[in-house]
């Protein structure tokens, strides 16, 4: 089972952090630099991202490397996945070489047994990396740190990558998050729960940012107090990090939202446990200052799309009334057409003065403008404008 901590990292940080004195302090030698180029594989379904598992081929020292990782789970940040991996020929798959690395975990394996499936994998997108790696001793505990830098790409489009990765080699799970606690203090991080195979995939499908709502929550009818308070915590920020891609990337209304309700429900959760697990001062002024900038983004949102909604009634009344103005024109000037076809002998009497509405053609589009939009809505768009203003 593989462990690991994603960080995005901003690149303006990889300086700092290549010349951090933690990792002076805890490096077992000196960093290793690479160029890594892998090829994930899958069928044009996607039948192994279907079934929860990634397949790549990658070059390293001058060695083709096949993994396959499947299965596990990943809670903030921290991936758990299981890997198995072994040297190919060339720059793609052997599955019968894989099926006997997975032999001893059934249900992998009988994955792989699917007809036809060698014939039917083909490259799906690439992933092209600077790789430093550092090799750690923290503690009690042994860590591999990667930066990686460089890009997820298919047919000419590509996403960027920027991030640091801490494996655990031996030691605890904690060990990870009091180093990355630690780099925090010195550099721009978040916690990164997409891993490489997800975006690549995603580029693949263009599916761009997914909405994250509640999952489903089912307690242990026998399970402790600190077992259900660890679930509903849990699931609370699963909701808050599933839609941080969308609330970054995109500007789609619900991504805020079901973010801010993620918020809203840790804020609950904190509260009802309180008693028993007290949530540190400055940790419970970082949530209420996400909340409150979530609930302005949220405001935001509701007056954008107040606009466009009175905009839509503003030129749908505003073509009404000029479609009446183009008729109450033609109607004025039928006289005069009628007059027109009449012989020149019939016709030599005195013009008729001009219609009186023509003289006042400013003050009548003035009037379409000023009935278009009722003044209950542009009372409303002026309270929200300036509410955007201010």
């Amino acid at each position: 089972m593989e462990i690991e901590l994603k960080l995005a990292l901003d690149p303006s940080a990889n300086d700092t952090l290549r010349q951090h004195p933690l990792l002076a302090a805890h490096a077992d030698g000196d960093a290793h630099d690479a160029q890594l180029l892998a090829r994930y594989f899958d069928t044009a379904d996607f039948y192994l991202r279907r079934h929860g598992a990634g397949l790549r081929v990658r070059k390293i020292d001058g060695v083709w490397v096949q993994t396959m990782k499947a299965g596990g789970s990943v809670q903030a940040g921290l991936h758990s996945r299981h890997e198995w991996e072994g040297p190919v020929a060339r720059a793609w798959p052997q599955l019968g070489k894989l099926k006997k690395l997975i032999d001893g975990d059934g249900d992998w394996a009988a994955l792989l047994d699917a007809p036809g499936l060698a014939e039917r994998l083909q490259a799906q997108f690439a992933v092209r990396v600077e790789r430093r790696t550092w090799q750690l001793h923290v503690d009690d505990a042994d860590i591999e740190m990667v930066l990686d830098v460089g890009a997820v790409e298919h047919n000419g489009a590509a996403d960027p990558i920027n991030e640091i990765e801490l494996e655990l080699k031996s030691g605890q799970p904690r060990a990870l998050y009091d180093f990355a606690l630690r780099l925090l203090d010195d550099l721009p991080l978040r916690l990164e729960n997409s891993n490489k195979a997800e975006r690549g995939y995603a580029l693949c499908s263009q599916s761009g940012t997914r909405i994250h709502k509640a999952a489903e929550l089912t307690l242990d009818r026998d399970g402790s107090v600190a077992d259900a308070m660890l679930a509903i915590f849990h699931n609370c920020l699963a909701q808050i990090q599933g839609n941080e891609a969308g609330v970054i990337h995109s500007d789609n209304a619900e991504s805020v939202h079901q973010m801010r309700v993620g918020v809203r429900r840790l804020r609950s959760a904190l509260k009802l446990f309180e008693a028993s697990a007290p949530c540190p001062p400055e940790l419970l002024a970082d949530i209420a200052w996400l909340g409150d900038a979530l609930g302005a983004l949220h405001a935001a949102d509701a007056v954008v799309q107040r606009l466009g909604h009175e905009r839509g009634r503003g030129r749908r009344a505003i073509a009404a009334a000029g479609a009446g103005l183009r008729a109450r024109q033609h109607q004025a000037q039928a006289p005069q057409a009628a007059q027109a076809r009449r012989p020149a002998a019939r016709r030599r009497r005195p013009r008729p003065a001009p219609p009186a509405h023509r003289g006042q053609a400013e003050p009548l589009c003035a009037g379409i403008l000023s009935v278009a939009i009722p003044a209950q809505a542009r009372a409303s768009l002026s309270g929200s404008v300036d509410g955007i203003a201010g």
